[in-house]
């Protein structure tokens, strides 16, 4: 073959890789949006046909409760199952008006979160159209329809579980420590979505520990577990059994600096009432330093919430 054979055929391979390419970039946009609209439409339609179950009653009766919607929050106890990241989330829509609607619009929506990092894991480990043929996959699962249409935990620990094998596999990749920081958080709040999520640890123990190529340090691997534990118990829960303190120091007068009122609130045992200061200082003094455990029950054995 001379040089000008050579000339003929380089334009032509490079012509027809542009096209590969193109086709790639058409066929899993074109994926991906049937994945996102089937998905949508499976989570959506006829969304409210049906009432409540009684797990959707108690997740949304403690959300209720959270946002202290009248007529709910004193049917519904505020520690009753699980962590709270997700009842959270939902009390805060509950502050526009209460519906039944508002909890599984937002199951549907962190449903379809988890059709969309599936992709963007896909994507990564192996290509676009990997990514949304298991986008669609995950679109089309019954199970995850079926979870996506109802007030549940399962949704959220899935959503959470597969941000942090996205997380894993970036920090798989590059290896920068960052991502590893990343999966420790993303994996706090998997645990925080529903508690059975924590059994995720295992598999980022076996990666970790199988992967025989990754540089890991000690001190970053400490540091990613630190981080999954501060999200653990910096969880809605421990802010939410906070409250009490807070509308003690918010019936206090408005003219002190707020600093200035915390500092006497925790100083207060000569200058107010002994119920005050040891009160204040017993709910200010735990909450603020974290502790890793607390007393699993009550004096009459009812759970308290530590997460």
């Amino acid at each position: 073959m001379n040089q000008s054979d050579n000339e003929i055929t380089m334009p032509v391979a490079v012509d027809r890789h542009r096209a590969n390419i193109l086709n790639e970039a058409v066929i899993s946009t074109t994926v991906l949006v049937v994945a996102l609209a089937v998905g949508v439409f499976l989570r959506t339609w006829q969304l409210n046909a049906i009432g409540y179950n009684t797990d959707e009653a108690v997740y949304t009766g403690q959300a209720a409760a959270i946002a202290g919607v009248p007529g709910l929050s004193s049917l519904f106890p505020i520690f009753r199952a699980h962590p709270l990241l997700f009842q959270f989330t939902l009390s805060l829509l509950f502050h526009f008006g209460f519906q039944d609607l508002w909890g599984r619009l937002l199951a549907v929506l962190v449903g379809m979160g988890t059709v969309l990092m599936t992709y963007f894991t896909g994507k990564f480990l192996y290509g676009k159209t990997a990514g949304a043929l298991a986008a669609l996959f995950v679109a089309f699962m019954p199970y995850q329809v079926i979870v996506s249409r109802q007030v549940l935990l399962d949704g959220p620990m899935a959503l959470f579980a597969t941000v942090t094998l996205y997380t894993l596999a970036r920090y798989g990749h590059g290896q920068r420590r960052e991502w590893l920081y990343a999966s420790g958080a993303a994996m706090g709040l998997t645990f925080l979505s529903k508690e059975t999520g924590i059994l995720m640890l295992g598999a980022i123990y076996t990666f970790l520990a199988l992967a025989r190529e990754l540089r890991l340090r000690i001190i970053d691997i400490i540091i990613s577990a630190l981080i999954l534990l501060v999200v653990t118990l910096t969880g809605p829960g421990r802010w939410i059994s906070l409250r009490p303190a807070i509308s003690d120091l918010a019936a206090l007068p408005a003219a002190k600096p707020r600093l200035v009122i915390l500092f006497n609130y925790l100083t207060a045992g000569a200058r107010h009432s002994y119920a005050f200061s040891r009160r204040g200082r017993s709910v200010v003094a735990t909450q603020t330093t974290l502790l890793a455990g607390e007393i699993a029950f009550n004096l009459d054995h009812r759970p308290v919430c530590i997460f």
